[in-house]
């Protein structure tokens, strides 16, 4: 099968991150990578995929250029697979054959989609953190150090959790390298 995925254009950045590790375990398929920042309209002709998978984070796509890729997309009977990463304006109008969510709060957002078309895909834990014992009272948590990811906040209730359960052992483990445009927010 050969699948066109589709992300963002930066290399840093999580939604890349989380397309190279599902390239890596679609590796019997072929699979070809395109950056946002392409001309991704000629991979129609030139690779003429069997299935697009599209990483959705909203503002990276042009809309007219996008819209005109989903149609010619359509009119060749290529199916259309979006994941939701971000705030999903408009989303829904672009009608993807199937939609990938990573948590279950996600599916109020498609709550106009019939229920078959729309798929839960948890995050998986990153090999940095699989080596670690799961005893009781540890805390994990992963992603980049971004304001919307709610470390600050995870890191008061932390705090707060400590103080109340002061006698038991407590540990916080954060895999949460700096994203490189976002590096004034980790100071």
């Amino acid at each position: 099968m050969k699948i066109l995925h589709l992300t963002t254009a930066y290399k840093e950045c999580g939604v890349s991150e989380y397309t190279n590790f599902l390239i890596q375990a679609l590796s019997d398929h072929d699979n070809k990578l395109v950056r946002a920042s392409e001309d991704f309209k000629v991979y129609l002709q030139d690779y003429l995929p069997d299935v697009i998978h599209i990483q959705w984070a909203s503002g990276v796509y042009a809309d007219h250029q996008f819209r005109e890729f989903l149609h010619q997309a359509r009119v060749k009977k290529i199916p259309i697979l979006m994941t939701y990463h971000n705030d999903a304006p408009g989303l829904a109008s672009y009608k993807p054959d199937r939609i990938f969510i990573h948590q279950e709060s996600d599916r109020f957002i498609f709550h106009d989609y019939p229920i078959h078309q729309v798929h839960l895909i948890p995050h998986g834990i990153p090999q940095l953190l699989s080596d670690v014992s799961p005893e009781p009272g540890t805390f994990a948590m992963s992603g980049f150090l971004l304001h919307h990811k709610g470390v600050l906040p995870a890191l008061e209730a932390f705090s707060d959790l400590c103080q109340i359960h002061y006698q038991k052992k407590l540990r916080l483990i954060l895999s949460c390298p700096l994203h490189p445009p976002n590096i004034r927010y980790s100071q």
